[in-house]
């Protein structure tokens, strides 16, 4: 996925000065602290940090204070110091990192460009100014199943069938083979298998990357690639990705943007041992823990290893199969298929962000989101938003208040989202070949009745479309309102934050239902609107702290209501069909 993210931090300063002062706002982990509020306390005098946290400001007085902010620390005051460069360290609020949704509706505690419950944005490491740094970081592990379910052994599982089925096992576990009475006593230290034994491994994992940094003034990057390699703890298993990023950051004045190149590539291999059914025999556990670990006189130990299946086991009704043959998709009868499929994603996105003496903020954000899986004149949807906040605890009259309210702030955010989550080719017809007939509505997605080769001959492939195509296909969109207010008590020990939102999602990216007659039993359409009203109420307080110990208290609740606005056309209820088991 390629995005371009485009940034414009805008400040108004009135230079009223007659002394310079410099600095540097930094985090607790010493790393500069792009677009922070530098502001002269009681004056509209003040600026922003630039990518590297650094500022420059002009101030009426050298005895004057700074008042230093930024979304998600703590605001801090501090005496200005025109004899050398000031270094500011802003410690990390954790009432207010849920502020993120307080300045700005894009700034959101919520899921990416596709997400339609708002939008993150992640600033990425950017490369600092100087000659080229090379650095590397790896790592080796190593994996193992440390406890395994308790499993009986060769002795314990005979003595279990003889008192189970007596007659049964006389005449296989314990016959008379080649001139031998076999016993009981004879299972004993008899080689046997125990397969948790030979479906777990130890396994091995690699982590490298290798980062490339540097720059000039007016152009940075930051470069990256790393290889991730880990084997499975279950055999024939492993997963390896690939991860390459390139950041640039250009400067020109006020005008700072950022060039972020993204590559992944993930490669999984082995089966589930686990899927969705309405048997748990089809676990590979199942199997695992149900085979059996030991054979009769008669049959040599090796036939349960070779054979897919075991012939003391009704295969009609019970599916254990060979677990290691299972794995290894050896011995199964079915036909092996191959996929591979594409899709791309490029986003824009412009940001500008105001702050007025740390009292009033406003934001607006602009994105445009193109992704493959639609058609080319619906390929881009377009998402502004925009946030408006009032820190009402920073205004004179709220200072008598101090001592009890030590922050308040109101909040007021709209914004739209969009989400493209279908399948990478839905608005087109698609193709399958099939050999022979297929019976059920999933067996081809949806096609609702069977297929029947030419002239009923199985070996006779033919290709049949097993969806309609819908080049109307276009993004779903939310659109959200959100309110809230921030209240803090004694110096922050006692938190108080409540919202009140209305989301409303219209054009649904849903499997529509379609009459048969039209040879389909579904398609992939834009139906429907929904919309999701609700209040959250939390309580954060602080109520015991030293340097060596901390006590906090959280609670919060929340009320939601749901409501469906429209389905698809002319569709009044959704129906689905309700099973009777009859004994």
């Amino acid at each position: 996925m390629l995005s371009i993210l485009g940034m414009l931090l805008l400040s108004v300063p009135f230079v009223l000065a007659q002394v310079l002062v410099k600095g540097t706002v930094k985090d607790n982990l010493g790393e500069g602290v792009p677009g922070a509020s530098v502001q002269v306390k009681g004056t509209s005098q003040g600026t922003i940090t630039d990518l590297d946290g650094k500022f420059t400001l002009n101030i009426p007085q050298k005895n004057a204070t700074l008042v230093i902010s930024f979304i998600g620390y703590v605001t801090v005051e501090q005496k200005a110091d025109s004899q050398k460069p000031m270094v500011i360290t802003l410690k990390e609020d954790t009432k207010t990192l849920d502020e993120v949704v307080v300045v700005g509706y894009q700034e959101v505690r919520r899921r990416g460009a596709r997400g339609a419950n708002g939008v993150v944005i992640i600033t990425t490491k950017k490369g600092k100014v100087g000659r080229a740094q090379l650095s590397y970081d790896g790592s080796f592990g190593v994996q193992h199943v440390t406890r395994t379910i308790p499993m009986m052994d060769a002795y314990e599982f005979v003595k279990l069938q003889n008192e189970m089925y007596p007659t049964v096992v006389a005449g296989s576990y314990l016959m008379n083979y080649e001139g031998k009475q076999w016993t009981l006593d004879d299972y004993k230290d008899i080689p046997q298998y125990n397969w948790q034994d030979e479906i777990f491994k130890t396994a091995w994992q690699q982590n490298h990357t290798v980062r490339l940094a540097g720059g000039t003034e007016g152009v940075r990057y930051n470069a990256s690639l790393s290889y991730f390699d880990q084997d499975g703890t279950l055999i024939e298993t492993g997963y390896k990705r690939m991860q390459g990023r390139m950041n640039t950051v250009v400067r020109r004045g006020k005008l700072n943007m950022s060039l972020t190149t993204n590559y992944s590539r993930s490669i999984q291999t082995g089966s589930t041992p686990s899927s969705t059914s309405y048997s748990g025999m089809n676990n590979l556990f199942y199997s695992v823990w149900g085979y059996r670990p030991v054979t009769s006189p008669d049959t040599p130990l090796s036939f349960l290893m070779d054979s897919s299946t075991d012939n003391a086991v009704d295969s009609s009704n019970d599916y254990r199969f060979n677990p290691i043959k299972s794995q290894k998709n050896e011995g199964q009868a079915g036909t092996t298929t191959s996929a591979k499929s594409s899709w791309a994603m490029l986003s824009y996105l412009g940001r500008v962000t105001y702050n007025y003496m740390s009292k009033y903020y406003a934001t607006v954000s602009f994105r445009a989101d193109g992704s493959s899986k639609f058609n080319k004149d619906n390929r881009y949807g377009y998402f502004p938003s925009g946030s408006l906040a009032w820190s009402f605890s920073e205004e004179e009259f709220m200072k008598p208040l101090k001592s009890v309210l030590s922050s308040g702030k109101v909040r007021l955010s709209w914004g739209l989202t969009g989400n493209n989550r279908i399948g990478e080719y839905d608005y087109y017809a698609l193709l399958a070949v099939l050999k022979s007939r297929v019976g059920s509505y999933t067996s081809t997605n949806s096609l609702p009745s069977g297929v029947y080769p030419f002239d009923n001959d199985a070996t006779n492939a033919g290709v049949v479309p097993t969806s309609l195509p819908n080049k109307d296909l276009k993004w779903e969109t939310t659109e959200q309102w959100n309110a809230g207010l921030d209240l803090g008590f004694f110096d922050e020990r006692i938190g108080i934050t409540m919202d009140i939102y209305r989301k409303t999602t219209r054009d649904l990216l849903l499997d529509a239902s379609l009459p048969f007659s039209s040879g389909y039993y579904s398609a992939t359409k834009n139906i429907g609107k929904v919309r999701n009203d609700g209040l959250e109420l939390s309580l954060n307080t602080v109520n015991f702290q030293t340097r060596a110990f901390k006590w906090t208290t959280n609670f919060n609740i929340s009320f939601n209501k749901n409501k469906v606005l429209a389905l698809s056309e002319n569709q009044t209820a959704l129906l689905t069909a309700a099973r009777r088991r009859s004994s």
